[in-house]
């Protein structure tokens, strides 16, 4: 394992660890998320070493390893949602999103599921540019597929930015015959082990955020939250590490456990 004196390969390296395709016990994960969140400070990024130090502290029960973590996030909190308005969410037109076709385009209904999945396209670049150029392939792709528009509701890039994607009023093209009442998150890359790997905590915080805001405007529960491979068949989607991170995100839910103060 890295030391985490370098702060960008320990991130990576840790990413591995906490993502991987085989779950770590919760010594080993906690230690592991302690450790990213040295490493996550060493760069600047406060708020993904808040978020794995509150997870670092339900996991563990080390003294040793406490000490690791941040004092201010040792006060045990409840799930805190933020609202959706405050998750600065690039609109279409920050992507040049081609217009919907007429065709297609049906109403969504009451909004009773969230499904997450990954693009499965070879992106792992920060780049805001690359992001676009991504997003639009896959509206242009989908279109040519007969869709009436990109498939998914929002995207998350490497960076942690949350794009608009289809508008929610509008049922999806994500699951194939399970879009009703089903909104569609997805993650660009391709996140299966023998590909891109496991996503960036930039990604894994984002999601959180869009999936918890999503949740409290739609009056949702855990159990609302499913991958892909979960309610669609014949799918590798979103790869063994973002499934694992949603089984480890519905567990902290039920039990209360903050997600960053």
């Amino acid at each position: 394992m890295t030391h985490v004196g370098e702060p960008g390969e320990a991130i990576v390296e840790l990413n591995l660890v906490i993502h991987g395709s085989t779950a770590p016990t919760p010594p080993v994960e906690a230690l592991a998320r302690a450790l990213r969140a040295q490493a996550l400070r060493r760069v600047g990024k406060r708020d993904l070493a808040l978020h794995d130090e509150a997870v670092a502290r339900q996991l563990s029960h080390d003294p040793d390893l406490l000490a690791l973590l941040a004092p201010e996030t040792r006060r045990p909190g409840q799930v805190a949602a933020p609202r959706l308005a405050d998750l600065d969410i690039q609109p279409r037109s920050a992507w040049n999103a081609r217009s919907p076709r007429r065709s297609g385009l049906d109403p969504m209904g009451t909004i009773r599921r969230l499904t997450v999945h990954h693009s499965a396209t070879a992106i792992r670049s920060p780049s805001r540019s690359q992001a676009i150029a991504s997003i639009r392939a896959i509206q242009m792709g989908h279109q040519k597929r007969g869709f009436a528009d990109i498939g998914y509701h929002y995207i998350i890039d490497p960076a942690g930015r949350i794009w608009e994607g289809r508008p929610s009023q509008f049922l999806g093209a994500h699951v194939r015959r399970a879009n009703s009442n089903n909104l569609g998150v997805c993650l660009l890359g391709d996140l299966r082990p023998r590909k891109s790997g496991a996503p960036s905590p930039e990604q894994t915080a984002a999601l959180e955020r869009l999936l918890l805001a999503l949740m409290d405007q739609h009056g949702l529960t855990a159990s609302s939250v499913q991958t892909h491979g979960e309610v669609g068949r014949g799918t590798e989607c979103p790869g063994p590490f973002l499934a694992r991170h949603i089984d480890d995100f519905r567990a902290r839910l039920r039990s209360g456990l903050a997600l960053g103060e």
